[in-house]
């Protein structure tokens, strides 16, 4: 499941985002949050799809928002750096901006399943 999670992740957080998402939310309220928006629609989609059923809806709502809230916080921070970055032209240090905003996604997600999920699922289900 974790790497459904993660391909969740991918999908929401690259290929549903649209250049004018990507180029704006550092600047732009609507473009974050509108990113924000679809990120949290495909991975509430993808999520409820395969979620178990022993998991109340609850605590499938308060997963979701959580790894909603956190996108926001930590794309609203690096999106700005990244901004920065670019139009200054250091395109190593925007590259491994780029890179560490995926780790704290990364880490989240893990986070808020071991947070939520584990002891409704189990770690043969995460991690299987």
């Amino acid at each position: 499941m974790i790497y459904y999670l993660l391909a969740m992740h991918f999908l929401a957080d690259f290929v549903f985002q649209l250049r004018w998402m990507a180029e704006n939310k550092s600047r732009s309220q609507l473009a974050l949050i509108t990113h924000i928006l679809t990120y949290g629609t495909v991975l509430t989609a993808g999520m409820y799809y395969v979620m178990p059923d022993t998991v109340p809806l609850s605590t499938f709502i308060m997963f979701i928002a959580f790894n909603i809230v956190c996108h926001y916080v930590t794309d609203s921070i690096t999106s700005k750096i990244t901004s920065f970055l670019w139009d200054k032209k250091q395109s190593y240090l925007f590259f491994c901006i780029i890179g560490f905003d995926q780790l704290i996604h990364v880490c989240t997600l893990i986070f808020s399943c071991r947070m939520f999920l584990e002891k409704m699922v189990g770690n043969e289900w995460l991690l299987g």
